[in-house]
C-alpha cells in the first residue's frame, strides 16, 4: 500500500527539480486567456497580500506527481499549469540570472525535443507542431503582459514566486 500526501510547496523548492511528462498526457493547450487568468490571479494575489500577514500564499492548483527511480517526479496532473509556470519563469530569465537560478526542467515523453524548444524558445518554428505553436503564444501572451506593467512588476512578480515559506507570502 503506498502513501499519498498533499505537500504545499512553494516555486523556489521546485526550481531544482525535473519533471517527465509521459505519453498519456495530452500536449500544451493552453489559450492566451488561460495565460492571462494566471498571470492576472498571481499578481492580484501580490497586491492583496500587501496588507496581509507573512503566511498569506497563493496556491495553483494541484500538481499531481509521483517520484521515479533517477529522481525526477512523473507528472500525474498539472502539465499545463507547470509548462505555463514554466513560460513565466523564462520571460523572467534575467532576473532570474542574476539570482543564479533556473527554470526546472520538463522532458516530454512522446516530444522529447519540446525540452530543448522550450529552454531556447525559437518562435519561428512555432508551425513545426500543435504543442509548439501553443507554448510560443503563450510565452508571446506572458511577454506582452509583463511590457503592459510597469518594469517593478517583474521584479516584484517574480519575488513573489521565489518566496519560501520563511519569507512568506508565495
Amino acid at each position: 500500500m503506498s502513501m499519498n500526501t498533499l505537500c504545499l510547496k512553494p516555486i523556489n523548492e521546485l526550481l531544482k527539480e525535473r519533471f517527465f511528462i509521459p505519453s498519456y498526457q495530452r500536449g500544451y493547450r493552453w489559450t492566451p486567456r488561460q495565460v492571462t487568468e494566471l498571470l492576472d490571479d498571481i499578481y492580484a494575489f501580490q497586491l492583496e497580500s500587501e496588507t496581509k500577514s507573512r503566511d498569506a500564499f497563493y496556491c495553483l492548483q494541484p500538481v499531481v506527481v509521483t517520484k521515479l527511480k533517477d529522481g525526477a517526479w512523473e507528472l500525474i496532473d498539472g502539465q499545463q499549469r507547470l509548462t505555463t509556470m514554466f513560460l513565466i519563469l523564462s520571460n523572467l530569465r534575467q532576473i532570474l540570472t542574476l539570482l543564479r537560478k533556473e527554470p526546472y526542467q520538463i522532458e516530454y515523453e512522446t516530444r522529447p525535443d519540446s525540452q530543448h524548444f522550450l529552454t531556447n524558445m525559437d518562435q519561428s518554428k512555432k508551425e513545426e507542431n500543435i504543442d509548439y505553436y501553443h507554448m510560443v503564444n503563450a510565452y508571446q501572451t506572458v511577454k506582452a503582459w509583463f511590457e503592459a506593467k510597469d518594469g517593478n512588476v517583474m521584479l516584484s512578480f517574480l519575488q513573489g514566486l521565489l518566496n519560501d515559506d520563511t519569507a512568506g507570502k508565495n
